[in-house]
């Protein structure tokens, strides 16, 4: 049995994974999920002119501080279209824990209540974190995350 443990976009992966083998899953751990975030998250953030420049032209570039200058792409939108999962009910029977910044700007909070309106089977364990950024990288953040995983394997 396996654990899919995910951050941010790994957490979509961690479910998407999770759907594809569930009978391998033993439990999840996901920090900062962000499941659907192309659909959900990034195309509603982004400036109308950017959004046009996508549809017309096939791309952008974005530049953000302390991440630099990057491409978003007409074809990652489309793709990732196909692995949406917030759009129905997500049959996932092994248990669930969700570690949760209520300081994520990147990740809001909220985003795991469609997460936990949408999951059905099996128990989901969510934690908001007071403070807690879109890393989670501190010391008492991270050992919550092995406390998590721990938990999981019994």
């Amino acid at each position: 049995p396996v654990i899919p443990v995910g951050s941010s976009m790994g957490g979509w992966v961690a479910l998407l994974a999770t759907l594809a083998r569930p009978e391998r899953v033993k439990g999840v751990v996901l920090v900062n999920p962000a499941q659907d975030f192309t659909e959900k998250l990034m195309w509603p953030g982004l400036a109308d002119h950017e959004r046009q420049a996508i549809l017309r032209e096939g791309e952008t570039v974005i530049t953000e501080e302390g991440l630099g200058s990057y491409v978003l792409t007409r074809r990652m939108f489309e793709e990732a279209r196909d692995w949406l999962l917030l759009d129905g009910r997500i049959d996932i029977t092994a248990p669930i824990h969700v570690l949760q910044g209520r300081a994520d700007d990147v990740v809001p909070w909220r985003h795991q209540v469609e997460l936990a309106e949408r999951l059905s089977g099996g128990d989901l364990r969510l934690d908001l974190i007071e403070g807690g950024d879109h890393r989670l990288s501190s010391p008492a953040e991270l050992e919550r995350l092995v406390e998590a995983v721990e938990a999981m394997r019994g």
